[in-house]
C-alpha cells in the first residue's frame, strides 16, 4: 500500500476499498451492546441504527443476574444474529462493546449500560459477552465449530476512568497509581486475561492530565505491556479531535498545545491505532492527517512519527479482519453458512415499515425467549414482607388485578441506550408490563380481571411527564386483590451526554406508590431504571418492592414469571443502594477510598447508612447456613449444602440449595449459624 492507501484503512467510518489490493470497504463502527444495532454502512457519519433485532435486557440487568452463563448464552445469541445482518454475512464484525466502566455514581448518564461497581463481578459477565460474541468457549478458547475465525470481535470501552457525562469529552480523571489499577481499570486486566478480547477503545477523558487518546501509560505500559493485550486500540468518536479541542493538551516534550496534525502522531505512537471520525469531528483525521504527519518529523513521546509507527497499528487492524475471516473463501466459512441457513444471503433489508420490511425474521421464537428468561433472571426482590409475592391467582373465579403507572404499557416502550428501532414487525414481538401481567394471570383464571390505569393525566410520553397523579386511579386502587405500580425512567432522565443531577424518580411516581398502597395493602412497587433511585419516601409503606434496569422487548412475561412465581427470583443488586444524593461526592471526583472530607464510593469503602446492601436479593426460598468454612489453595475441598425449604409457590425451577466448597483444614473458629432469603 501507498502511505495515503495505509492512512484510508485506519479511521472507522469508513475505510474505503483498495480494488487493485481486494481489499472491500470496511466499517469498523458497529454496536451490539444488548443486542446488535447499529451498523457502519455509510462511508462517513454516525453508525446507522438497525430496525428490528432482537434487544435484550441491558448490561445492568445482567449484571443483576450474576449469571455468567447467561451472559455467555445471550451473547452468542447476538453474535449468530449479527452474523444474520452484516454485509454478506462477513463483513463490518467490528462491536464496540461492551461498556466495562464502573458504576460508581449512580447520576452516570450510562450506568445502564455498565455491569456493577465491582471490577470482580464486572469482569467475570463481560468476560463472557467477550466470549460469546467472539464465538470462544468460556475459557475464552475460540470454539471448534468457528474453523478456526471469530465470530465477531468485542471492543472493550472506555478506557479509563469515563464515567461522568458533565465532563467526558473535557475532563481528566485525576487518582493515586493505586486506584487507577486496583478499580478503574481491574475489570480491562481480567477480561484481557481471561478472555482475549480483540479490540479496545480508549475514552475521551484525559486521566491524570494526558488525554486517554494519547496515553502512553494506559495503552502501552498497562493495556499492552502489564495485561497482554495483543489487539487494536480505537479511539473514542472522536477522542483524537478533543484532544485540540477541549483538552488544550501540551506534552511534557512541547512548549505549545499540540495542532491538528500533531494530534494524530501524538496518539498512534502512544497505540491509537483507529481513529473513529464520527460524532464531534472536523475535518482533521488519521485519512487526512497521517501521510503530513510522517512528513513533518514530529518528535513525539515515544520516537520521532514515521511510516513504520504506520505499520504497525495497520498489522493490527488487518489482523483482525483476517482473524475473522474476510479475506479467505467466506462462502465455506462455518460461520457463514450457519447464518445463511438461517437468513438466506442477501434477504435481510434494514427497514420494517409500510413500504419495505425485514419482518423482523431475526428475532426469533429462541431469542425472545433467551430474552424473557435474562429479564426474569435480571429482576431482584428488594421487600416482600407478609409474604405478599408471589401472588396468588386462583384457577378461577373473580380476581382483579391493576397494573397503575404509565410506563407498564407506554406509547413506545423504552429499551435502553444503543437499542435498535423496533418497526411494526419488531413491536408486534415486544410485551409490556401490563400485556405481560394480564396474559399470565388470565392464563390461569380466565375469569379474572386485569386492568390498566396510566395513574397519571395530562400528555403523557416520558417518565418525567408523570407529574399529576389521576384520583380516579388512586381511588380505583382500593378495589383490587392485588395492584402492581410499576414506575421507572427512561432517555429523558438521563442517557449519553447528561447525568442524573437527582435519586428521585422522576415527576410524581414516588407519591403514585404512597397513595396507591395507602389505599390497597397488596400493593407491589416495580421499579425499572437506570440504577438506584431514592426509595426512602416510600419504602416504609408498601409490602413488596422489585427493581431491574432496562428489561429487554420481553419484559413484561419475564416480570410476570416473577410477580407469579414460574420463576423464583435470583437477581442480586450489583452495587450498594444510596439512601440520598447527599452521601455521594462529586460526580467528577474519582477517588474511592474515604478522606477527611469524602465518605468513599462502593461496597469496598462507603460507611454510611444504605437502603440496601451490595448483592442485596430475596428469593422466595428461605435459605440456612451453617458450618461455612474457607477453602485454602491447594487444599481439596469438600462440599457442604446449607438447609433449603421452598415457600409455596408455582415456581417450577425453585433455587438449589446454597453450597459452599470447604476443606478439613485448616478449620477456622466456629462461626452462628445466618439466616437469610438468598
Amino acid at each position: 500500500m501507498t502511505l495515503a492507501e495505509k492512512a484510508s484503512q485506519m479511521v472507522s467510518s469508513q475505510a474505503p476499498a483498495i480494488p487493485r489490493l481486494g481489499i472491500p470497504a470496511y466499517g469498523w463502527w458497529n454496536e451490539a451492546l444488548h443486542g446488535v444495532s447499529r451498523l457502519q454502512t455509510a462511508p462517513s457519519g454516525n453508525a446507522t441504527t438497525l430496525f428490528s433485532t432482537t434487544s435484550y435486557p441491558i448490561d445492568l440487568s445482567l449484571g443483576a443476574s450474576w449469571d455468567p452463563n447467561l451472559m455467555y448464552r445471550e451473547a452468542s445469541a447476538i453474535s449468530d444474529e449479527a452474523r444474520e445482518v452484516v454485509p454478506n454475512n462477513s463483513l463490518d464484525l467490528d462491536f464496540y462493546s461492551p461498556t466495562i466502566n464502573l458504576a460508581r455514581d449512580p447520576r452516570w448518564g450510562r450506568d445502564d449500560e455498565t455491569f456493577s461497581e465491582d471490577p470482580l463481578l464486572t469482569a467475570a459477565i463481560a468476560g463472557q459477552f467477550v466470549n460469546g460474541m467472539e464465538g470462544k468457549d468460556r475459557n475464552g478458547d475460540l470454539l471448534p465449530a468457528g474453523g478456526g475465525y471469530l465470530k465477531t470481535i468485542t471492543t472493550l470501552k472506555h478506557f479509563a476512568a469515563n464515567n461522568s457525562e458533565i465532563n467526558r469529552r473535557t475532563g481528566s480523571a485525576d487518582m493515586d497509581d493505586r486506584t487507577l489499577r486496583e478499580y478503574y481499570t481491574a475489570q480491562f486486566r481480567r477480561i484481557v486475561q481471561q478472555a482475549h478480547p480483540g479490540s479496545v477503545m480508549s475514552s475521551y477523558n484525559s486521566v491524570n492530565g494526558t488525554p486517554a487518546a494519547a496515553n502512553v501509560y494506559l495503552m502501552d505500559r498497562l493495556m499492552r505491556q502489564t495485561f497482554g493485550f495483543t489487539g487494536y486500540i480505537t479511539s473514542d468518536c472522536d477522542a483524537i479531535f478533543e484532544m485540540v479541542r477541549s483538552h488544550h493538551w501540551q506534552p511534557p516534550n512541547m512548549t505549545r498545545p499540540i495542532n491538528n496534525t500533531e494530534r494524530h502522531a501524538y496518539a498512534m505512537s502512544a497505540g491509537e491505532d483507529l481513529d473513529c471520525n464520527a460524532g464531534y469531528r472536523d475535518n482533521f483525521n488519521y485519512r487526512t492527517s497521517v501521510p503530513e504527519a510522517v512528513g513533518s518529523g514530529i518528535r513525539t513521546q515515544t520516537d520521532t512519527f514515521n511510516e513504520g509507527d504506520v505499520d504497525t497499528s495497520l498489522v493490527r487492524l488487518f489482523t483482525a479482519r483476517m482473524k475473522l475471516g474476510e479475506f479467505d473463501d467466506v462462502d465455506h466459512q462455518p460461520w457463514v453458512t450457519a447464518a445463511r441457513a438461517r437468513v438466506p444471503k442477501g434477504t435481510w433489508v434494514n427497514a420494517d415499515n409500510a413500504t419495505s420490511t425485514n419482518h423482523a425474521v431475526t428475532e426469533t421464537p429462541e431469542r425472545l425467549a433467551l430474552a424473557r428468561e435474562a429479564g426474569a433472571k435480571s429482576l431482584v426482590l428488594l421487600k416482600n414482607s407478609a409474604k405478599l409475592l408471589p401472588l396468588h391467582v386462583p384457577s378461577s373465579g373473580p380476581y382483579r388485578v391493576a397494573v397503575i403507572g404509565y410506563l407498564a404499557n407506554p406509547a413506545s416502550m423504552y429499551l435502553g441506550g444503543y437499542s435498535s428501532t423496533q418497526g411494526p414487525n419488531g413491536v408486534a414481538k415486544e410485551v409490556t408490563p401490563y400485556v405481560g401481567i394480564r396474559n399470565a394471570v388470565q392464563a390461569i383464571d380466565p375469569d379474572a380481571t386485569v386492568d390498566f390505569l396510566p395513574g397519571f393525566t395530562g400528555t403523557l410520553t416520558t417518565a418525567a411527564s408523570l407529574a399529576t397523579i389521576d384520583p380516579a386511579a388512586v381511588d380505583a386502587a382500593a378495589n383490587y386483590d392485588a395492584v402492581i405500580v410499576y414506575t421507572g425512567t427512561d432517555a429523558g432522565t438521563a442517557t449519553e451526554d447528561r447525568d442524573r443531577t437527582t435519586l428521585a424518580l422522576p415527576g410524581a411516581q414516588a407519591d403514585l406508590i404512597n397513595q396507591v398502597a395507602a389505599r390497597n395493602p397488596h400493593t407491589v412497587a416495580v421499579m425499572e431504571t437506570i440504577g438506584q433511585v431514592d426509595v426512602t419516601g416510600f419504602e416504609p409503606n408498601v409490602p413488596a418492592m422489585l427493581w431491574s434496569s432496562y428489561n429487554g422487548q420481553r419484559k413484561g412475561e419475564a416480570l410476570a414469571d416473577v410477580l407469579l412465581g414460574d420463576v423464583n427470583p435470583s437477581g442480586h443488586l450489583p452495587f450498594i443502594w444510596y439512601q440520598s444524593i447527599g452521601q455521594i461526592p462529586d460526580i467528577t471526583d474519582y477517588a474511592i477510598r474515604p478522606t477527611a472530607t469524602s465518605p468513599g464510593r462502593t461496597y469496598m469503602y462507603f460507611k454510611g447508612p444504605l437502603s440496601y446492601p451490595f448483592g442485596h436479593g430475596l428469593s422466595y426460598t428461605d435459605f440456612a447456613y451453617a458450618n461455612l468454612r474457607v477453602q485454602m489453595p491447594g487444599s481439596t475441598p469438600t462440599t457442604r449444602c446449607a438447609r433449603a425449604s421452598t415457600s409455596p409457590t408455582r415456581a417450577r425451577s425453585p433455587a438449589a440449595p446454597s453450597c459452599s466448597s470447604t476443606s478439613p483444614r485448616p478449620t477456622p473458629r466456629p462461626r452462628s449459624s445466618a439466616r437469610s432469603s438468598a
